[in-house]
């Protein structure tokens, strides 16, 4: 990796971290952007204090050569302030001349025949599925009046470090190692893909570094695909743990929405666990090759991380 290009990180949350770790250890150049100017990382990033939606603040991203959007509000936020964020990003890639890197998922291929490929359409659902659907289009457009080179990578639900606030987070890996059932939403008995969250990052990097990735979408490789449950106990397994797996369906949901606002936003993408949800990397594979950590290395740090911060 060349080190005088700069690398701009939008986002301090687990991906836009997950990022900065995969370029510290190629000896990138980089600077982390968020909106309080704080972040628990190493002395030698800067972190600069920007909210991007500003378009007058976009001025963060100056100097890039690469700017990576890994930055999202909250899920009952999305529709009023996702598209404005990114609208802002595209704002200060564009002024910088760099290549932009979109964090992306697959909520806007609603439900769909597996496995999943790049091609599928896009789908109108609901508030979640919509809003990843218009910033989607949107970057495709901008990409394709020659206005700003656009990557696009979508990852399946990740799970790993810091990854707490996701189906595989806070409420399977702490429950594990303490002895209580796991929590998941939906059948845990339907084949998932999920990505190990540092996956996720070498593919940002990978294809950020690569100029025939431009206006290009791609998956990102996982190791295995497993049900909820059967990833669940391989790893109790390697924690030497025993687990019971709970599964919460749409009434539940509703019931438990009531108090808990994200559950009711959720229900929207709860057909992604009644029913196999499967991805095709195949795509990615061919062009940068197969980089999955084997899955029980990832369960390993994943709860080696977990053990030490819960």
């Amino acid at each position: 990796m060349e080190k005088e290009k700069l690398h701009v990180i939008i986002g301090s949350g687990p991906v836009g971290l997950a990022v900065m770790d995969e370029l510290i250890k190629k000896g990138a150049n980089l600077r982390l952007v968020n909106r309080n100017g704080k972040a628990k990382i190493p002395q030698e990033v800067t972190v600069l204090q920007a909210d991007v939606s500003n378009h007058e603040e976009a001025v963060a991203c100056d100097g890039a050569d690469v700017v990576y959007h890994c930055a999202a509000p909250s899920y009952t936020e999305w529709s009023e302030l996702f598209p404005a964020l990114t609208q802002g990003i595209v704002v200060g890639a564009k002024s910088a001349g760099a290549r932009l890197v979109y964090a992306d998922n697959l909520y806007a291929y609603g439900p769909a025949p597996e496995p999943m490929d790049e091609d599928l359409p896009l789908q109108k659902r609901g508030p979640l599925t919509n809003t990843r659907k218009k910033m989607q289009e949107m970057l495709i457009d901008v990409h394709q009046a020659g206005e700003l080179e656009v990557v696009i990578i979508k990852a399946s639900d990740y799970y790993g470090p810091r990854a707490t606030s996701t189906h595989m987070g806070d409420r399977v890996f702490p429950n594990l190692l303490n002895g209580k059932a796991a929590s998941i939403i939906g059948d845990p008995d339907q084949p998932h893909s999920f990505t190990f969250i540092r996956d996720f990052a070498k593919a940002m990097v990978l294809a950020g570094g690569s100029p025939e990735a431009a206006g290009q979408v791609y998956h990102v490789p996982e190791a295995e695909t497993l049900t909820p449950r059967e990833f669940i106990q391989r790893a109790a397994s390697l924690a030497g743990k025993d687990i019971k797996v709970n599964g919460m369906g749409k009434g539940m949901m509703t019931i438990l929405g009531i108090f808990v606002p994200i559950l009711r936003t959720l229900k929207e993408e709860l057909y992604q666990f009644e029913s196999p949800f499967i991805v095709d990397s195949s795509k990615f594979e061919t062009q940068f090759g197969d980089i999955s950590t084997p899955l029980d290395e990832a369960l390993d740090e994943t709860l080696e991380w977990y053990q030490r911060e819960y």
